[in-house]
């Protein structure tokens, strides 16, 4: 072995503890373990499509057309709102307290069988802000 390939084997070692290092991929990484929080998801699959449609664009939506009242959920606006408002109050102060935006829109969820952890798996295809 030359010195150049020992040298590159080094640096190759070295980056290889460091990216295992930044990535973690044990349960408590919550972009590759996703769990629905109680206050703290809002759903939209149910949601009428034209309006999720548009929000998906990239245009504003209102609460209230994705989440009409309806005969038998009248309170479906107030309780998206709340949820709403409490997920961006977290959002808010984790950004001031960190520096870290955590708001986004998930689109579509991947799953698979992981050999890591007795936890499924459960991570966004695509995030948008």
């Amino acid at each position: 072995m030359t010195v150049g390939s020992e040298r590159r084997a080094k640096v190759q070692r070295a980056v290889d503890e460091w990216v295992r290092q930044l990535v973690d991929i044990s349960g408590n990484n919550r972009l590759l373990y996703y769990k629905t929080l109680k206050q703290g998801t809002l759903e939209l699959t149910a949601c009428p499509t034209v309006p999720k449609q548009e929000l998906l664009a990239g245009h504003r939506v209102a609460l209230s057309t994705l989440f009409p009242p309806t005969p038998t959920e009248p309170e479906a606006t107030a309780r998206a709102l709340k949820r709403a408002r409490t997920i961006h109050r977290n959002a808010l102060a984790t950004f001031e307290e960190k520096g870290i935006d955590t708001l986004f829109l998930a689109v579509g969820m991947a799953t698979w069988t992981s050999d890591k952890s007795t936890a499924t798996p459960a991570s966004p295809v695509l995030l948008r802000r």
